[in-house]
């Protein structure tokens, strides 16, 4: 049991834990009534963050690497067909731009959201190693993060 703790103690996380400050917020919905409402309150908090001497990025998500945040969707691979009765599915978070780099997350292949990533804007998803592999079955050390 002692080995297990410290193999989980010593696992790389895949973010970085120092230089980062968490907050949770929610916002009145009589204030906020609307997805466009929210979303303009969020882009103005991101760029108060990035603004304050010392902040090197910023950014939102709905929730934090680990806390047990645990909705599924499925989704379609073109060209392949899930195996009967199932489906293709995975955890999602939603995330700004600044997420990632907010935590330092390594990004390996592809590319991290941009402001350009907007409702109307073609639908982009960052994906992480572990459903590539499932999925796709080709991971290398050297390709751990894909968009």
């Amino acid at each position: 049991m002692l080995r297990s703790l410290l193999n989980i103690v010593h696992l790389d996380p895949g973010f970085r834990q120092d230089h980062v400050l968490t907050a949770a917020l929610s916002l009145p919905h009589t204030e906020y009534k609307t997805q466009e409402d929210a979303a303009k309150f969020v882009a103005q908090l991101v760029s108060s963050l990035e603004s304050l001497p010392g902040v090197q990025s910023a950014g939102l998500g709905s929730d934090l690497p680990w806390t047990g945040y645990d909705d599924n969707t499925s989704f379609t691979i073109e060209g392949k067909q899930p195996p009967p009765h199932e489906d293709f599915h995975g955890r999602y978070h939603m995330a700004t731009a600044g997420y990632f780099r907010a935590l330092g997350t390594p990004l390996l292949r592809g590319r991290f959201f941009t402001d350009g990533d907007e409702k109307d804007a073609p639908q982009v998803v960052i994906v992480n190693h572990a459903l590539v592999q499932r999925y796709w079955g080709h991971y290398t050390k050297r390709q751990k993060s894909y968009a």
